[in-house]
């Protein structure tokens, strides 16, 4: 698939993001989608234009739920807390 965008730092960074693509990069800003298949979909091979891009668009990065943030917390304590074995 051709990259739609190219390198974003050249001058096709300030091209219109077109509604598709601000629709992609809305499901993944709400966690709807994941990361390759938004990278994917929109021809990008790198991590950092699709931030750019969801600056661009002022779309917010997606995080974590906090319910998933604190059982990953629990179950890192856990383990921690577990004897090392010899």
């Amino acid at each position: 698939m051709k990259a739609r965008y190219g390198r974003l730092l050249s001058r096709n960074y300030w091209r219109a993001i077109s509604r598709a693509d601000r629709e992609i990069l809305c499901s993944y800003g709400r966690g709807q989608i994941p990361r390759r298949a938004a990278m994917g979909a929109l021809g990008l091979r790198d991590y950092g234009e699709l931030l750019a891009l969801l600056s661009r668009a002022r779309v917010p990065i997606p995080l974590v739920s906090i319910d998933l943030r604190r059982e990953m917390v629990a179950r890192t304590v856990e383990m921690l807390s577990r004897p090392s074995r010899p």
